[in-house]
């Protein structure tokens, strides 16, 4: 554990200060100041976050991500933070935080931290993600990489960022914490000091984090983990909260939106199923267009390719492909791509497991919807509940945009102040139907399902009871103490808040508990649990011993390298594991 708050330490120190530098770049850029708005400090780590998983995978390109990558990355940290220092020292003055916010913060990294330091190691960590990082540390993107094992091919920018902050040339063992420093930060998100102190009513934004809170849940155990997945999941949740969390008038300049956008961007270089989140982009670069603002469209431009290059170009390095296991985009024919049949099993494969058939040979067999059936039934309750929430959203959104299209007042979204919750959930709708089309394993897209029905019933409420603020105005100009019916509706929707609140929270409370308490006999205050190191037996290619479980499946990170499989048909492009790997 100590180790886990050691690790998020530098995280934190190096990410919020690359993300002020990167505001202040970002002013020069367009010609005005960039205010990072509400919830700025935590906007600010998010974005350093981003950009130095950025500079992991452009380093990884050129040079294992060691000593020497953190070396220089410390070096852009104290620049930035010599040029930047009296304004710094003002946005992280924690004296003028007030001490019930600073207690409650310190409780949540504990409690984060506590969770990041041993749990549940996912399967997919042992099968790849572990030796992918150690890839990364030990030679940094390898051609044809994929041809070891399918699955390296598969090019998340996260296991970049888990290698930048491993140490593993410091400490002698690889930590993995940046899933677990993402979920405390994003816990952080929800907290809203307006609504807390009663200055504002509830807004669709706080049914969202109801989501993010349940998410927090069911991530507790398993962020010891460094899975893309949740990772994607944590990007959804806080790009939604920064998007829609909204200042008293609602409003935001749109320079806030493109460092969101941004985030959108990146999230697709974690887990390329977040796609339908690039849409976001339009908001702000729409607004720019408008007012022809070329220096801010140019700076749009510029940094999303920056930010989503390096992924497309590790991807093809480590596959010969574009977006592995997609066939779709194919760019001449290096030595190291990985045979047009393997790639097509692989991505058929991945479709298939996401609807419960473990058997990629039977996809011939599979319909549009025949496997529906068997797929719903195989959900547990809670996954059944959310489908069913997903579902009646559906109506419900179709629903209330007849309802505004019917309505004499054609300035209906302004009027409603959902001006920005109606596309956005549109958004979140297409990103489940990209999901359930794609490969509709729940863990997969459970950012998605839970955050697209929490936006409806949060609209929803939006409509219902937006009369809450005239009844307050009214009543400050009669001077009645009777209560309004606007008043009347400001407690059932405060109840029905609460209600939905409680009720997800008691979902996870128990397992929380039990969480905890299953893992409280773990050695883990000092070190960080390691990952799982399985029984392998060994073969050879070109004299490189490489490492097979004996259970069929992943082999961890401590025997290296290693595949899933005995390969025989594939051989080293050159004389060392640098140079890569190719069929025969």
């Amino acid at each position: 554990m100590l180790s886990v708050l050691l690790d998020w330490l530098i995280i934190a120190i190096t990410s919020y200060t690359v993300g002020y530098g990167f505001l202040r770049l970002m002013s020069i850029c367009i010609g005005r100041e960039v205010s990072a708005g509400k919830n700025a400090n935590v906007l600010r780590l998010l974005t350093g976050f981003m950009l130095t998983n950025v500079y992991a995978e452009i380093w990884s390109i050129f040079l294992p991500v060691n000593m020497w990558a953190v070396y220089i990355l410390v070096f852009i940290t104290l620049v930035i933070a010599y040029m930047c220092k009296q304004d710094m020292a003002e946005t992280v003055n924690i004296s003028k935080a007030p001490k019930p916010a600073v207690i409650a913060s310190v409780a949540v990294i504990l409690l984060m931290a506590y969770g990041s330091s041993r749990g549940y190691m996912h399967y997919d960590t042992t099968l790849y993600h572990a030796s992918a990082i150690r890839w990364i540390e030990e030679y940094g993107v390898v051609p044809g990489l994929a041809n070891l094992q399918s699955r390296y091919g598969y090019n998340s920018a996260e296991f970049a960022h888990n290698a930048l902050y491993s140490f593993k040339w410091y400490t002698g063992r690889s930590l993995h914490c940046t899933t677990g420093f993402l979920a405390m930060v994003s816990a952080h998100l929800l907290y809203d000091k307006e609504l807390f102190t009663g200055k504002r009513t509830i807004q669709s934004v706080d049914f969202v984090r109801i989501g993010l809170l349940y998410y927090l849940g069911v991530l507790f155990a398993q962020m010891v983990s460094p899975a893309s997945d949740y990772v994607a999941n944590l990007l959804i949740f806080d790009i939604l909260v920064l998007m829609l969390g909204r200042v008293k008038d609602r409003t935001l300049p749109a320079d806030h939106y493109v460092l969101i956008s941004l985030l959108a961007i990146y999230g697709i270089t974690v887990k390329v199923s977040l796609a339908p989140m690039v849409l976001i982009c339009l908001i702000p670069f729409v607004y720019y267009i408008i007012k022809k603002d070329v220096r801010s469209i140019l700076f749009c431009i510029v940094s999303g390719l920056v930010i989503a290059m390096p992924y497309f170009i590790r991807g093809y390095i480590l596959s010969g492909w574009i977006l592995y296991p997609s066939t779709l985009i194919k760019l001449g024919n290096p030595d190291w791509q990985v045979p047009i049949g393997e790639a097509q099993y692989d991505a058929k494969e991945i479709s298939m497991w996401g609807r419960g058939i473990t058997d990629a040979t039977k996809w011939s067999e599979v319909t549009l919807t025949n496997w529906i059936p068997s797929w719903f039934a195989a959900l547990d309750t809670v996954e059944k509940v959310l489908i069913t929430a997903v579902i009646t959203s559906t109506v419900v959104l179709v629903a209330i945009e007849i309802r505004l299209g019917l309505s004499k007042n054609r300035r209906g979204l302004q009027r409603y102040n959902i001006l920005l919750e109606l596309p956005i959930a549109w958004i979140m709708l297409l990103g489940v139907v990209t999901w359930f089309v794609g490969a509709p394993l729940v863990r997969y897209g459970l950012g998605f399902v839970l955050s697209f029905p929490l936006l409806v019933v949060g609209i929803l409420y939006e409509l219902v009871f937006r009369e809450v603020r005239i009844a307050g105005i009214n009543k400050d100009r009669t001077g009645s103490d009777r209560s309004s019916p606007g008043e009347c509706k400001e407690i059932v929707g405060r109840a029905l808040f609460l209600i939905i609140a409680g009720v997800m929270v008691l979902m996870k409370v128990k397992g929380l508990v039990v969480d905890i308490a299953g893992s409280l006999d773990r050695d883990c205050l000092i070190w960080q649990q390691d990952y799982e190191d399985p029984e392998a037996f060994t073969y050879e290619v070109n004299g490189v011993t490489i490492y097979v479980a004996k259970n069929g499946g992943g082999m961890g990170y401590n025997k290296f390298p290693s595949s899933i499989e005995v390969k025989d048909n594939i051989e080293l492009r050159g004389s060392e594991l640098k140079d890569g790997f190719r069929v025969k």
